[in-house]
């Protein structure tokens, strides 16, 4: 027999970039975060219910970001 698992909809969303940006500034407006703070608030969060870390770092996480945006990332 399987196991269901319940995984919230705002942390399934997390799964694509857009649900993911999206539940990053929830942390960050909501929690007055900072940046790397909700970031890693978000991949606890991803783990808590059994996904796998979608940025293997915080520098990662920004290069993605600034590529989504058309920015370079100049490590600051």
């Amino acid at each position: 027999m399987d196991d269901m698992v319940y995984i919230p909809m705002k942390v399934f969303s997390t799964l694509h970039p857009e649900g993911y940006q999206e539940r990053f500034w929830h942390f960050v407006q909501a929690s007055a975060m900072n940046h790397r703070e909700a970031w890693e608030a978000l991949e606890e969060e991803r783990s808590a219910h059994g996904l796998p870390e979608r940025y293997s770092s915080y520098e990662s996480f920004r290069a993605a970001r600034c590529a989504a945006r058309g920015e370079k990332n100049d490590g600051n």
